[in-house]
This record gives C-alpha cells, structure tokens and sequence, in this order.
C-alpha cells in the first residue's frame, strides 16, 4: 500500500500525537575564535591600520556560550587581527597666486593654477581630492574705465633761482563727471607727464670746464672715450671752486662721452696644446681645439676657412716592435733544423738586415737563424 502526506482533516478520527523534542549531540562543540568588531581607522587617508580582538569560545548549549583559553582554539585557523585601512593617499589641493588682472578697469579676468597633490608634492588626478576644489578664474576689476586723464596748466614758476630748473602740473584720471578715481582705471601707457625742465631768469654763475679724453677704450673696433666735465664757479677774491651741475646752464653742457674706434679688427686663429697621443707606436692621433677670435678676443666666422690649422693629426707612427726571444743553442745547425722559411723573400728579408724583427725571425726563421 502505498503511503501519501494529505491534509490534517482526512485523520481527524484519530488522535494527533504530541510533537517531542529530544535532545541530541549533547557533546560541547569544539571551541573557535571568535572575532570582535573591527577598530577605528588609525589614519584617514595614506593607509592606517584597524584592529580587532579574538576571543576562543565553545558553543555548550543552544543559549550557553563559554570563553575558553587559547589553547582550545590552537587547531583552528586564527582570523587576521589587523588590516590596512583608508589606502588612498592623502591629498589637497595647492593653488598658485592669481595673476594679475587681464584689464585695469571695466570687466577682467585673473586666473592660478589649482592642483590636486599628495604629501610629497606629487601632482595627482584630480578625481583623487575629495575636497571641493577652488575655482582658478574669476572676474576682476569690475569697477568702469575712467573717462580720461585730467590736467592743469604748467605752473608759471620755475623751480630754480637760476639756471635750469623744473615746472610741474597735477595730473589725475576722472569719470564722465570730472571726479577724481584710481589712475588704473585710465590707460597708465598715456599718463601726461606731471613735471618738465625750465630755464630761471638769471644764470648761477658757473661754467663749464672740460678735461682731456680718455683713451679708446676697446681693444679693437668701436668704442668710447670719456672726460671729466665740471661746474666751475668763481668767488670773491679770485678763488674758483667746482661747484654743483645746477650752477651752469645745462643746455650748454658739453658731452663727457664720445663714440671713438680702435685699431681694426683682425680675426685669426686661436688653438691649444696637443693632447697626448692615444698610441705610443703604431700610429695614434691627437686633438686640439681651433677656434676663430676676433682682435678683442670675441669668437666670430671671419676668419679664412683654408688657412685653419688641423684639429686632429697623426702621431708616434713608428712600427710597433715585438719584444726578441732568443733561445740558447747547441749549435747553429740545431736552430736551423727545426724550422723552415715561409715565405719565398727570406733571402731578400735577410740581405735588407730586417731578420732583427719579430714578424721576419717567425717568417724567415731558417734564413735568419745565422743573423741572431
């Protein structure tokens, strides 16, 4: 017969049996660690560290936990009790001055530089500041242009009692209405001057007294020249004295610095030492510098290109010679037997004495052997 769960009302004849619990696996479980809730982070930014306390505990009932020693949990994995935390780098942001504004009245603009930067003052991303980053432009001088400088008439007196003095005159930059406002709301580039030279009614007396020139002072080519120029004023009792410039008219003051030229200059050239020699035989080369220099030392291209001397140039050319073995022998003949000549010249090699040299005694070494 087969068996199927059905509702509860195909068995209400019956009496419903009371559901039992009986206990099971009453063994304590093994203990493990468990972990507490994690520490603030140390730092907020630039990787800090957090921490967190285990504590070894067994599970003895359904509503009983107990803390055991540490031993109990020794078989188990022991969870991390640190980690790193807040790993983004520490950042702000780093703003240059502004410049200055682009327009000195009316509407302007200025910026600066706005960087995102770490500790070190590494330029990063931007997205990397989390702070609300500065603004690097802004309007500037929003006050209106003046309508033009503003200028009176020369005053009359001149100050000076005599010779050649200064006169004066107030300038200032106005709006539409003539009221004074800050001068850089005017263009400063056409600023009328405020002061000028004048002559007073009388001369002071002095005059102007001239010494001899100088020598011309380049070595070649155009130069100056200058002189001592002084005010000299005579006093009672036929004493002169050197007085200040304002006691002599000015208009009349003669030059103290003249154009003049020296001899021609000539170019030629300039070269230095040799440098060593970079084989001591065998043919090496050597270097120096050349270089074209006018009469006052200048460096120019004037100079002739086919009379420049070499920068570079052989050296120690002489044949590099092999150091001469030579070997005790019983006799001549013992020498000459136990080689042969390799070359079809040796008899040429041995009359031209060349059997002195290494290369020719491995060559020629029978038809040399009776010359060593």
């Amino acid at each position: 017969m087969s068996q199927a769960v059905v509702t509860d009302d195909n068995c209400r004849h019956v009496i419903k049996p009371e559901v039992v619990t009986l206990p099971c696996n009453k063994r304590p479980c093994p203990a493990v660690w468990t972990p507490g809730l994690w520490t603030q982070c140390s730092k907020s930014c630039g990787q800090g560290e957090q921490t967190r306390i285990l504590t070894c505990m067994a599970r003895v009932s359904p509503t009983l936990n107990l803390t055991m020693s540490s031993d109990s949990c020794e078989q188990q994995v022991k969870p991390p009790t640190s980690q790193p935390c807040n790993v983004q780098p520490c950042t702000t942001w780093h703003v240059s001055n502004w410049t200055q504004c682009s327009s000195g009245c009316g509407d302007g603009q200025r910026t600066r530089q706005v960087q995102c930067m770490d500790r070190d003052n590494n330029t990063l991303a931007d997205d990397l500041c989390t702070d609300l980053k500065p603004v690097s432009e802004e309007r500037c001088n929003l006050e209106e242009c003046g309508k033009g400088w503003y200028y009176s008439e020369w005053l009359d007196e001149c100050k000076a009692t005599c010779g050649t003095g200064e006169i004066t005159r107030h300038v200032y930059c106005g709006d539409d209405a003539g009221n004074p406002v800050s001068d850089q709301r005017c263009d400063l580039l056409k600023r009328p001057a405020t002061h000028k030279s004048c002559r007073a009614n009388k001369p002071c007396g002095g005059a102007w007294f001239v010494g001899p020139w100088s020598t011309c002072d380049a070595v070649c080519g155009p130069g100056q020249k200058q002189r001592e120029v002084l005010c000299i004023k005579a006093f009672p009792g036929g004493v002169s004295a050197v007085v200040t410039e304002e006691n002599c008219d000015n208009s009349t003051r003669p030059v103290s610095t003249e154009a003049c030229q020296g001899p021609t200059c000539v170019s030629q050239w300039y070269m230095t030492a040799w440098t060593e020699c970079s084989q001591s035989c065998g043919t090496g080369h050597r270097t120096r510098e050349v270089k074209c220099l006018s009469g006052d030392h200048k460096p120019n291209d004037e100079c002739q290109l086919e009379s420049r001397p070499r920068v570079r140039d052989h050296c120690n050319s002489q044949e590099c010679l092999n150091p001469v073995v030579t070997t005790p022998l019983n006799s001549t003949e013992s020498q000459a037997a136990k080689c042969e000549d390799q070359s079809d010249h040796c008899a040429v090699v041995k009359r031209a004495r060349l059997c002195r040299y290494g290369y020719y005694q491995t060559m020629c070494c029978r038809s040399c052997a009776d010359e060593l």
